[in-house]
């Protein structure tokens, strides 16, 4: 899943460098500052929950479980908002501040179509220029902020045959995606496509994601029998049980041991060894 989410990423940047260079550092600018409006805090929630959902599992406290998961996805939906308000109305000098080093090209006459590209002439903007691409940065944050969460969700349920299936069908959905912002006018080849391409991996798996946790949810409180992988696994039983057989042994050996010493017949030993293991 993680390979075929940067794979996605790495070969839209690509396709944006050998397309134009002042693209593919549009979409760079805008990764740059990606982090800073939201991942960083689903990030955290994500290592919290894959902390403390597990304890609830192996307790088979599963109510528990389902709350925890409803009120980490609730906070991470309302980052929506946040993201929104953060991001949209200060579009210009995001993309002013994320792309300056874009301004060393204007010194020169060679590299003045560099520039042009990324700001538009004499900084006015434009369209497909940086100030625009800013448009679809709240897009991707968003999706990538649910996608974490959502994500960590999924592998502490350890539902890792149902997240190869979703990750093929994200991937059929991203080759269409990067066919259509590849060829049809007129976006074609421009930043702004290029980004959103990028984060439709990650939008296709949010939903089948979600779908699956609202019915593994459902089942887990109902009690249903067909519980999710991390449900079933039962480690604590087992150790018990060898421990247990492991005292059972000692018990007997021990006794045959003392009552050979004492001349008794072995039978004797034995049901003796059993009834101090019963006590």
């Amino acid at each position: 899943m993680d390979v075929g989410v940067q794979f996605c990423k790495s070969l839209a940047i690509y396709l944006a460098l050998t397309t134009d260079a002042a693209v593919g550092y549009q979409l760079t600018a805008l990764d740059s500052y990606l982090p800073s409006y939201g991942i960083a805090y689903t990030t955290g929630m994500s290592f919290a929950f894959k902390i403390i959902g597990p304890i609830f599992l192996s307790m088979k406290e599963y109510e528990y479980f389902f709350k925890l998961a409803r009120v980490y996805l609730i906070c991470a939906f309302l980052l929506v908002p946040l993201i929104i308000g953060c991001t949209v109305p200060f579009k210009e000098g995001l993309a002013l501040e994320s792309g300056q080093n874009a301004c060393e090209y204007a010194g020169s006459t060679e590299c003045v179509p560099f520039f042009t590209n990324v700001y538009g002439p004499n900084v006015t903007g434009g369209r497909f220029t940086l100030f625009d691409t800013y448009n679809a940065f709240a897009f991707g944050s968003i999706v990538e902020s649910i996608y974490i969460l959502v994500r960590a969700i999924m592998l502490t349920m350890l539902e890792f045959r149902y997240i190869v299936r979703s990750t093929g069908v994200a991937l059929i959905f991203y080759i269409v995606a990067i066919i259509l912002v590849s060829l049809v006018q007129p976006f074609a080849k421009q930043a702004i496509s290029y980004w959103i391409a990028i984060f439709v991996p990650q939008a296709v798996l949010i939903v089948l994601f979600l779908g699956r946790l609202c019915i593994l949810f459902r089942r887990m409180v109902k009690g249903s029998d067909n519980l999710p992988a991390a449900a079933t696994v039962d480690r604590g039983e087992d150790d018990t049980n060898a421990v247990v057989k492991e005292n059972k042994a000692t018990a007997i050996e021990s006794t045959i041991e003392e009552g050979s010493k004492r001349g008794q017949s072995v039978d004797d030993m034995t049901s003796k060894g059993k009834d101090d293991e019963e006590t």
